[in-house]
This record gives structure tokens, C-alpha cells and sequence, in this order.
């Protein structure tokens, strides 16, 4: 049985990472992988960007940006940093298992089971802080359930400075396991004196100074460093006091959108772990895991962005505990057998039903492909110092100008001058010769979104490149405008005919004077004058030659999307 076990983890583990090598980068992720390659190219958070997260994560894996990579090469490595954070936690939990039961089946169990809750999973693998705390946390926890068994000072030091760490990657660890933490702590203190006769069970953390030494030790460490960049005041003013406004203004809504979708495709198995999560957690004092799902249970209620990124945690919590309450089952029934024999142990494997179901839900439900593809076209149409526009750091490896708006609909209310003013003269002195267009366009003030269509045509998918279209005249119609330049160079004109209509006889414009006919020409920075006479097709001047241009897909939702339905596109919106 231990051997099936055995095979269900590594073919889960194998399925999970192939899942991380081809699932839709979510909207933040693109964000979290432009703040590490900004780090790597030696930016300081807070200071040279605007960055509302806390920097520990994203700091930390500059350190595995190669710059002599491609585009895609290191977009898959930072899917290959999610996965190791995963997996390292498994090691843990699968450890600390061993030295609380030595039960082999139990560990295995842990590793195929785990994981595999498709309402976390189809997060878990995302290049995000949530998730590195999420399991940054795991792991402390581990370490010190692993640690009542030990009594070791190592292993309190450690699961301190894992806790402070994922701290460090996102402050949400102080609603959803902050409170364990304090407990488990305040435990370790009562349980060594007797004379309290208070009786805390696992609930506690042995060798509690150890474990305060190590969180403090990283804590001042960090403390340090950001003094020494001089980032402490910054940091507090965005990551407390705008963080508290941004949480006020942001938008709640229903998680249900999310959680029934996923309940009608696996219900019987989510069941099947929910109650024996349950079953787990009315093992009062004994029962180590059940703390920290409570508290983790208690801290989604205070979150008002239900995405499934936020329950990664709880549902590793709520597949840990459906395991040792399984496990725990089995040797009961073991014990009080007459005659235990090979049917006890093929219980072991009951839980390995509620795999397909789970695995199921997130099964072929995404692809990559159109985003490496746009990120390859950026790679390929823009110099390494050239500044692409977007929204949420979805040039990834390119500089952005003054501020990519990822944030959403909360930090724009926030910012509202900003966007309206500011953001168009940065956008406008960088010359960006590209332009990804995401689904957080429509969020844009009208002046910001009327700056982007007026001086960007679309260039392939939601990719655009900097230029402009004139549209065709009447035989009685002419038109006389300006044209703003913002980058000096070779511009391309060709004639583009409306949708759906016929091309028009070829008659030239005029620029500045001159007649424009399709080919190549030098343009100045600044404004200039253009008369279009009647009967005139459609023109379009553009940075890049005519055979760059693919076929715009303006009739879909823009790329990054974060995808959660079985039909893994969010509804249709209109374009401004």
C-alpha cells in the first residue's frame, strides 16, 4: 500500500508542476515579476518604484533573474520559484508527520493529498507573496509542531525567522496566522510552569525564548536594512496607512462567484475533506492543526478580496487536517483489531478518491501561450532600455514610466489626480513605443485612456505600438487636425482600410505640408499639422513596418486575465 502511496505523491507532484508550467499568469503575478526584475536591475523598492507590497519575497528572488535570459525563460523560472516554496513546505509538513505518528502512509498521504484542493491549487503555483507566506508559514508551523517532539532550540530559531520572513512577504500573514502564532507562544510559556496547571496541549511552541530570538533576530535585521536604504518611513505610510485607505475603497463583493463554481465540480470530494477537517478539529487539545485553521478560518472574514489566492492557506490547512483525521482513524481501528491485516492498511488509501475530482477542476483549463507570445513580440519590438506602457508590470523585463496602474479600481480613486495629470506627462516624455492594453484600461480616468487610443494602434493581439490612424473621407468631405509626436524616428505609412469595407481609391494627405503616400518617413518630436482631402482612404502611421502587424483582437477580454470559471474567461467588457 505504502509503495501506491508513494507513486500517487511523485505523480501528483509531477502533475503540479506542469500545471505551473502552463497555467495563465494572473494579473499580479505580472506585477510581482516586474518588482523582482526592477530589484535585479538595481532599483530600490518604495523609492524608485511605487510598490504597496512588502519588498522580502520579490527582493529575495531577484537573485535568480538571469539577464542574459530570454523573456520566457525567466517568466517560467519565477513559476519554478512558486513550485519550490510549495514543495519545501510538503517537506515540512511531511516531516513534522513522521516525528509526530512515524506513520510512513500518513507522510505520502500528506504529499498526494495536500496539495492537490483545487481551490487553492488553482492558485498555489501563481509567482505571488501570498503564496510564498502562505507556505513560509506552513513551514514554521511545522517546524514547530516537529519541535514538541524534539524539544530543539535550532528548530525554534528557525520556525521564528520563518514567521518574520513571511511577514515580510506580505502582511496578511499577521491576519491569518498571526494570531496562531501569539497562542502557540503564549502556550510555550504556561507549559513550562507546572504550577499554573493549565493544561495547553499542542498548543504550544517549545523553547518559546528560542523561537522569540529567532523572529527577533530577522526582524532587526530587516529593520536594519531598511533603515540603512531609508525605507521605514515610506514603507509604513504605504504599506499601513495606504494599505488601511486602499482596503476601505476597495470594491467587495461575493465569493460564491468563485467557491460555486468549484463546489458544483467537486463536491463530493470537498465534502469528504471538509468533514474530516472537522472530525479533526474536535480532538481538542491533541490536535495541533486545528488552531491554525480556526484562526485562518476567523482572518477570511476580515479579507475583502474573497480571490482564490487568499484561501491557498486555509485549504492546505483544511487538507492537513482531513489527513491526520483520516490517519488517525486507521491506527485507531489497527489498534483495536483482532486480527488487523492488509484491509486496515489499504484504508490508507480512501483518500486518494477525492484526487481525480480535485485535480479535475483544474485540469487543461489554461494556457501561457498568448501571454509568452506577447511577451516574446515585446522582447522582440522594444530595446532593453525602451519603456513599455501597461498597467500591471506586463512587459515584466522593460521599464515602465512613472506608475503602472495594477492596483485597480481603489488605487485610482486614491490617486485620481495623479492619473488625470501626472501619468499622461510621464507616458508622453518616455516615447514608449508600446502599449499593452489589459483589462484595467477601462479603469483609467477618461484623460489617461483618451491619451493611450489617440497615440498607440493596435499592433497584434492586446499589444500596440505607438502611432496613429486617420479615418477616411467622403467625396465632399476634408479634414484639417493636429497630430502629436512623441518619439522621433521612422514611422511607416500604410493605407488600412476600415472593417468591412472596401479600399478606397489611393489619395494622399498632407503633413505639415507635404504629401503623405504610403512608405517610410522621419518624424520630429512635437505637433503637427495634417489635412486630410476628400475621398481619402484611411492611413496609418505607425513605429513599426506593416509586416509586425498581426490581427487585433479587440472583440475579447484584454490580456492579463485571472481566470476562475469553467470557462476561464471573465465576462465581456465594452471598450471605452
Amino acid at each position: 500500500m505504502q509503495g501506491g502511496l508513494i507513486a500517487c505523491a511523485i505523480f501528483v507532484l509531477a502533475y503540479i508542476y506542469q500545471f505551473s508550467q502552463t497555467r495563465f499568469l494572473s494579473i499580479d503575478e505580472f506585477q510581482w515579476g516586474h518588482a523582482t526584475w526592477l530589484v535585479a536591475d538595481g532599483q530600490i523598492p518604495y523609492l524608485d518604484f511605487y510598490e504597496h507590497h512588502l519588498p522580502v519575497g520579490y527582493s529575495l528572488h531577484s537573485l535568480f533573474y538571469d539577464a542574459s535570459a530570454g523573456f520566457e525563460e525567466n517568466t517560467l523560472r519565477f513559476r519554478k520559484i512558486a513550485f519550490g516554496y510549495l514543495v519545501a513546505a510538503l517537506a515540512c509538513l511531511g516531516w513534522a508527520s513522521w516525528r509526530s505518528h512515524r506513520s510512513g502512509p500518513e507522510v505520502w498521504l500528506t504529499l498526494a493529498v495536500v496539495p492537490s484542493v483545487g481551490f487553492g491549487l488553482m492558485s498555489s503555483i501563481d509567482y505571488r507573496g501570498d503564496n510564498w507566506a502562505a507556505f513560509t508559514l506552513l513551514a514554521c508551523l511545522a517546524l514547530v509542531e516537529a519541535g514538541q517532539k524534539t524539544r530543539s532550540r535550532s528548530l525554534a530559531l528557525v520556525a521564528g525567522a520563518l514567521f518574520v520572513l513571511a511577514v515580510g512577504m506580505t502582511q496578511k500573514i499577521l491576519l491569518l496566522g498571526g494570531a496562531t502564532l501569539a497562542l502557540l507562544w503564549i502556550g510555550g510559556l504556561l507549559a513550562d510552569r507546572p504550577r499554573a496547571r493549565i493544561r495547553v496541549g499542542t498548543f504550544r511552541i517549545e523553547r518559546p525564548f528560542s523561537f522569540a530570538v529567532g523572529a527577533l533576530a530577522v526582524g532587526l535585521i530587516l529593520l536594519s536594512l531598511g533603515a540603512l536604504f531609508g525605507l521605514l518611513g515610506i514603507a509604513w505610510q504605504i504599506n499601513v496607512v495606504q494599505a488601511l485607505q486602499h482596503e476601505n475603497l476597495y470594491p467587495g463583493f461575493n465569493a460564491t462567484q468563485f467557491a460555486q463554481p468549484y463546489w458544483a465540480e467537486t463536491g463530493p470530494s470537498s465534502a469528504l475533506l471538509i468533514a474530516g477537517a472537522l472530525a479533526y478539529m474536535t480532538g481538542g487539545r491533541r490536535h495541533f492543526w486545528s488552531l491554525p485553521l480556526l484562526v485562518a478560518s476567523i482572518g477570511l472574514v476580515f479579507v475583502r478580496a474573497p480571490f482564490p489566492y487568499n484561501f491557498v492557506l486555509i485549504s492546505w490547512l483544511v487538507g492537513i487536517c482531513a489527513v491526520r483525521a483520516w490517519c488517525a482513524g486507521v491506527r485507531w481501528l489497527t489498534l483495536r483489531s483482532h486480527r488487523p491485516g492488509t484491509w486496515l492498511q489499504l484504508l490508507y488509501g480512501l483518500p486518494l478518491l477525492a484526487l481525480p475530482a480535485q485535480l479535475g477542476f483544474i485540469s487543461g483549463t489554461s494556457t501561457l501561450d498568448d501571454q509568452l507570445r506577447l511577451l516574446a513580440q515585446v522582447e522582440r519590438y522594444s530595446e532593453p532600455n525602451d519603456v513599455v506602457i501597461d498597467s500591471a508590470g506586463s512587459a515584466l523585463f522593460r521599464p515602465h514610466r512613472g506608475y503602472y496602474w495594477y492596483h485597480g479600481r481603489a488605487h485610482v480613486q486614491m490617486f485620481t489626480p495623479w492619473f488625470k495629470g501626472p501619468l499622461i506627462d510621464a507616458m508622453r516624455s518616455s516615447g514608449a513605443p508600446l502599449w499593452i492594453r489589459t483589462v484595467r484600461f477601462n479603469l483609467l480616468p477618461e484623460e489617461a485612456a483618451h491619451y493611450l487610443l489617440t497615440h498607440y494602434v493596435p499592433l497584434d493581439g492586446d499589444l500596440h505600438v505607438l502611432g496613429f490612424r486617420t479615418r477616411a473621407t467622403g467625396p465632399a468631405e476634408s479634414r484639417t487636425g493636429r497630430i502629436e509626436i512623441v518619439r522621433q524616428g521612422i514611422y511607416h505609412v500604410s493605407v488600412h482600410p476600415e472593417p468591412g469595407q472596401p479600399p478606397a481609391p489611393l489619395t494622399p494627405l498632407q503633413l505639415d505640408g507635404e504629401m503623405v503616400t504610403p512608405g517610410s518617413m522621419e518624424l520630429d518630436v512635437g505637433w503637427h499639422e495634417i489635412t486630410i482631402p476628400p475621398n481619402s482612404p484611411a492611413f496609418r502611421f505607425s513605429y513599426l513596418a506593416p509586416n509586425a502587424f498581426g490581427k487585433a483582437q479587440q472583440d475579447r477580454p484584454h490580456t492579463p486575465l485571472f481566470e476562475y470559471r469553467r470557462s476561464r474567461r471573465p465576462p465581456k467588457r465594452m471598450a471605452p
